[in-house]
Order: C-alpha cells, then structure tokens, then sequence
C-alpha cells in the first residue's frame, strides 16, 4: 500500500448524514476517483474555521 500526502487543491463529493461527512469521490489533476475505503478522518482548527482531513483508499 502507497501512501502519499498531497498539498494540491482537490474536488471532492461527498455525502453529508446525521452529522456526519463521508467522501464518495475525487478529482484531482483532471481525474476522478472513486473512495474505496475510508481509513481516518480527523478536524484541525484553522483560526475561526475548520478544516476537515480525511485519508482514503481509492482505485489506482
């Protein structure tokens, strides 16, 4: 298993229920990927927002 962090802006689906957000698909440099497995998830406060991480498993 690869593991690579990107710092590139990304598209992201995602479904929002009971609180909770769980990305379906991405697009990143001009190609879509579909979210096989969620792995973890975590939310970082950046001043009065925040800023939610998610690490996934996706084809290719």
């Amino acid at each position: 298993m690869i593991f690579e962090d990107i710092f590139e802006p990304i598209e992201v689906i995602s479904h929002f229920k009971d609180g909770q957000i769980r990305p379906l698909r991405f697009k990143w440099n001009g190609r879509v990927y579909k979210v096989h497995q969620l792995n973890g998830h975590w939310v970082s406060n950046q001043g009065y927002s925040k800023q939610y991480h998610f690490s996934v498993m996706a084809d290719t």
